[in-house]
This record gives structure tokens, sequence and C-alpha cells, in this order.
């Protein structure tokens, strides 16, 4: 059974950081394989002080590669991520989870607190679609 469509990993580099530095944040929540199949797409906008931003937007397609990202963070974070998942599931079936970047860059993988996160949507596969399907699919692949 198809548990998930993909992930979308989303991160903003602001003209204060180093770019590199951020990809290299977002490389430590994944191993090289699963990185390396990630598809990327850079935007660039204007912040409301009309500073430059770099938006980050990486792609993985494959239920069970999706799936074991999600297992890895839970397994990396524990309790805290594990009671929360679905709370962090919205209307249309996508669950959120925000890391902290600092964390991340530094190879530590937890929640973050603060501003400027590493976002990860993970969009399941459900029929119904929506929320109550949504985790109802996020619950039978937990089980597994």
């Amino acid at each position: 059974m198809k548990h998930f469509h993909y992930l979308t990993v989303e991160v903003f580099v602001h003209a204060t950081e180093e770019r590199e530095s951020v990809v290299e944040a977002v490389k430590n929540i994944f191993d090289e394989e699963t990185f390396e199949r990630m598809s990327l797409e850079e935007t660039h906008a204007e912040g409301y002080h009309k500073n430059p931003i770099i938006i980050l937007r990486w792609t993985l397609k494959g239920s069970g590669r999706v799936g074991r990202v999600l297992k890895g963070l839970i397994e990396s974070i524990g309790r805290e991520l594990e009671d929360e998942l679905e709370e962090r599931v919205d209307d249309e079936g996508t669950l959120h989870i925000r890391l902290d970047k600092m964390d991340a860059y530094r190879g530590i993988i937890s929640l973050a607190r603060g501003e400027e996160p590493i976002v990860l949507k993970f969009k399941l596969a459900s029929y119904p679609s929506g929320r109550e399907g949504a985790i109802k699919t996020l619950r039978e692949y937990l089980k597994r």
C-alpha cells in the first residue's frame, strides 16, 4: 500500500547566511543516497527590507523512501515528535515538521522552536483525502 505521495523540504537562505552552509544543514537530515535522489528548485525573492532571500525547495518522491525519512526523524527526535504527529497533519492531508536549521548544521536533528526552520511537508496518500484519511494512513504506516 502506498502511504506517501512525496516529501518537500523548504528552507530560506538569508543574506546573512552562506548558501553552502544551509545546504549542508539540509544534507545532514538525510542519508547520502536519499539526498542525491531529491530534486532541487531554487527561487530568488526579496525580503521586507529589500534584502535578498534564496528559497531552496527539494522534492523526494517514492512512498518507501519518504516513509523511511519519517521513521528516521522519529528515531532521531523521539517521543516529542511521535506524540505530536497527528496534530501536525493539516486539512489537506499533509504532515508538517519544522526542524532547527542551526542544530541540523551541527548534525543534530531537533524540532524548531524559533524562526527560520527547515520545513518538511509529507504528503500522505489517503482515501478519503483530507485530514482524517491522512491520520488513518499515518497510523497504519507507523504500525508496520
